[in-house]
């Protein structure tokens, strides 16, 4: 079975070639950043313990007000993906998202 991948907008790849966020307080980069990753980790199926260190590395520098930026939506979308493909992110009515995604870094 070959390896299928997708090519990525030149744009995105460019705009974070080491993977990492310039401005952590910029809502369109952080939004775009969390959008373009989750697309990827779903394009290549990744899941499980593969997934938790790509998005260990990916979202490193994120802490909970970095996560909060993005929209409620976009947080529980990144944790539901994230919970569907195997990695741990604790759920739960008193629990913040913004705070089980950072931990789950």
């Amino acid at each position: 079975m070959a390896l299928v991948t997708r090519t990525y907008p030149e744009t995105l790849a460019e705009r974070w070639p080491l993977n990492k966020v310039q401005n952590l307080t910029n809502p369109e980069e952080v939004t775009a950043f969390t959008q373009w990753r989750m697309s990827i980790y779903i394009d290549r199926k990744w899941t499980g313990s593969d997934l938790s260190e790509y998005y260990g590395a990916d979202f490193t520098d994120f802490t909970p007000d970095t996560f909060r930026i993005v929209s409620p939506d976009l947080q529980r979308d990144l944790r539901n993906q994230l919970r569907a493909a195997s990695v741990y992110v604790a759920l739960g009515r008193y629990l913040d998202i913004t705070e089980q995604l950072a931990k789950a870094v």
